[in-house]
């Protein structure tokens, strides 16, 4: 007899107080909902691949991207937008949500991941994860770069309402998250440090999971994970 572990992903919406599950292959690997409701889902395939999804309630999903690793979809605040990284190509791609058509926005060899719209869609920032780790903010129109700064890999860039960007960085062992104002690209002074509870088993949770509605942390949609352990009795 032995143990087998099954490891499962889905995403889930928290709203209103309740915690209400959106997919339930086990196979998401990253999630975003658009103002308007729509769903985006990447997911792995039988082949191995991870492309983008569309799902709507009562409709069968529709594939979106046609890569081999097609990652974090992320919507503009009126959701008429949205980008993702392409791993095998090392690009944020930008679409148009009315068209389905994407194109390369940003090309950069570091391998680029995490594309976060500013508010006013007017720019696009990311995280690069080879050598050094750097957030870089560029124009959501032609990806002109419009500043960079050192930021920690494994978790996103956080816009606010108001127009400045949050990014954590990492010094001797301690994360800290500081505030830029999004014109001259300086820090405002506001910063704060995550907690030990936040660092579990090695990993960084980027911020705690009980922050408020209305925060710039707050997550509606969530992709969590699941393990479940079943004794297998094997022929001797």
């Amino acid at each position: 007899m032995v143990w087998a572990r099954h490891r499962t992903s889905d995403a889930w919406l928290y709203e209103g107080g309740r915690r209400i599950r959106l997919t339930f292959d086990g196979k998401t690997y990253s999630a975003a909902r658009s103002s308007t409701g729509n769903l985006l889902v990447s997911r792995r395939d039988s082949a191995g691949n991870v492309n983008i999804w569309q799902q709507s309630p009562g409709a069968s999903p529709v594939r979106k991207t046609f890569g081999k690793a097609d990652v974090e979809p992320a919507f503009s605040l009126d959701g008429d937008h949205w980008a993702y990284a392409n791993y095998e190509q090392k690009s944020i791609m930008l679409c148009t949500t009315s068209s389905g058509k994407c194109r390369v926005l940003q090309k950069d060899d570091s391998l680029p991941t995490w594309p976060r719209f500013s508010p006013d869609g007017r720019y696009v920032a990311y995280l690069t994860q080879v050598g050094t780790p750097r957030l870089i903010v560029i124009s959501a129109v032609d990806g002109r770069k419009e500043a960079t700064w050192d930021a920690y890999y494994e978790c996103p860039p956080v816009w606010s309402a108001n127009g400045t960007i949050w990014s954590l960085q990492t010094s001797g062992g301690h994360y800290r998250w500081s505030e830029r104002e999004a014109t001259s690209w300086a820090k405002t002074g506001k910063q704060f440090e995550t907690s030990n509870e936040n660092v579990v088993l090695g990993e960084v949770r980027c911020w705690p999971q009980d922050v408020q509605v209305g925060s710039p942390f707050f997550q509606a949609v969530r992709v969590e994970s699941d393990e479940d352990s079943r004794l297998v009795v094997t022929p001797r």
